[in-house]
């Protein structure tokens, strides 16, 4: 209630000055700390509320600018606070509950997150990169473990022994995290286990009798005007999207779609790339629109290429490497907004027009639950 009534009110007034700013919403966060304190909580409970309820601002963006110096200064204090806290005398004695530890967050905890991820029908590739992702102790525990220690429930060994395996868990999967796609091609056999067998069966719903077909990749907001010019236009066509809610959509217009992953090899290989005449993918992902480059290359070179790209250092890169078109959604928009200034120009009432019918494109597009 406070956050929803008093906080945005408060801030807007002391938004007329960034300094303000910063210093009302420290003072915010020290009252919520000491009030905490009061009340037979931590101090660290107290911040992490005042956090909370500043995220809950439309200042939370401007807060989080002025803070970073101090935020910055603080996270290296509590650092060395924490290396000063940790003892090595006994490093040989904690090398082994080490190994085991590093062991389990590196490989059964993604093993986890990955079953997790496939029993909700989501593709292998999916849990394997949430798994990799996560596969290491986040900072956050460090703060829980000064916090213990601050209170007598962790000795001096524990804090060394997990703060070792965060040093190697964070080091190592970074490491892994740079390799994601070279592991996931080793891996993505051995990890088909993790995925439903529904999931496997219900691959594709695209005859492969499919020629010059068009092969839609990511049916959200750039994808329906897509969708619906092939659709009137009667060309044949296949969608490719990893949301289930979008799938789900397509299934009860009828529309073949896939659900699944571009960067996935095995997904690409069933979209039958040969027997295409176009691909247009709108994901802006340059990795993947560069694959995609390079798979089409190999199968099918003369399939024509409509790619998108959110710089335009990107946009250039991909027209190198052989896309015939690279969609830039800011460009397009502001071409868009300018041909209708210049149409309307004579008569700017007409504006109310294009209005009412983006308005009414909007509501129907939400009403499929396309939020984006």
């Amino acid at each position: 209630m406070v956050a929803r009534d008093f906080l945005p009110a408060f801030f807007k007034r002391l938004s007329v000055d960034g300094e303000l700013l910063f210093v009302g919403s420290i003072a915010w966060c020290l009252v919520l700390a000491g009030a905490a304190k009061l009340m037979g909580f931590s101090l660290e409970i107290g911040a992490f509320l005042g956090g909370l309820t500043l995220a809950a601002t439309s200042f939370r963006f401007q807060i989080g600018a002025k803070i970073k110096p101090l935020r910055n200064f603080f996270i290296l204090i509590f650092f060395v606070v924490l290396g000063l806290e940790a003892n090595f005398a006994h490093l040989s004695q904690l090398l082994l509950p080490t190994a085991l530890c590093v062991l389990v967050v590196l490989i059964l905890k993604p093993i986890i997150i990955m079953a997790l991820i496939g029993s909700q029908g989501y593709r292998k590739r999916s849990g394997f990169l949430a798994g990799l992702y996560l596969s290491q102790i986040s900072e956050f525990s460090l703060v829980l473990v000064a916090w213990g220690a601050s209170v007598g429930h962790l000795n001096k060994d524990q804090v060394s022994l997990i703060t070792l395996v965060a040093i190697l868990s964070i080091t190592i999967s970074s490491l892994f995290i740079s390799k994601d796609r070279k592991l996931y091609e080793k891996l993505r056999h051995p990890l088909s286990f993790l995925e439903r067998e529904k999931v496997r069966k219900e691959r594709i719903k695209v005859s492969p009798e499919y020629i010059d077909h068009v092969i839609l990749i990511g049916c959200h907001r750039m994808g329906i005007d897509f969708w619906h010019a092939l659709k009137e236009n009667n060309i044949p066509f296949v969608v490719l999207d990893f949301d289930p809610k979008i799938i789900k959509n397509l299934e009860k217009e009828d529309v073949p779609c896939i659900f699944g992953d571009m960067g996935d090899p095995e997904i690409l290989e069933l979209l039958n790339l040969a027997k295409a005449k176009m691909v247009i993918s709108t994901v802006a992902d340059l990795h993947d629109n560069l694959e995609l480059l390079e798979i089409v290359g190999k199968i099918n070179p003369g399939l024509v290429t409509i790619l998108t790209a959110s710089q335009i250092s990107e946009a250039l890169k991909l027209y190198q490497q052989g896309a015939n078109y690279v969609i830039l959604p800011h460009l397009l928009g502001g071409h868009i907004v300018a041909d209708l200034l210049e149409k309307h120009w004579q008569d700017l009432g007409k504006l109310n027009e294009s209005r009412a019918a983006h308005i009414k494109e909007l509501l129907e597009r939400k009403e499929l639950g396309y939020e984006g």
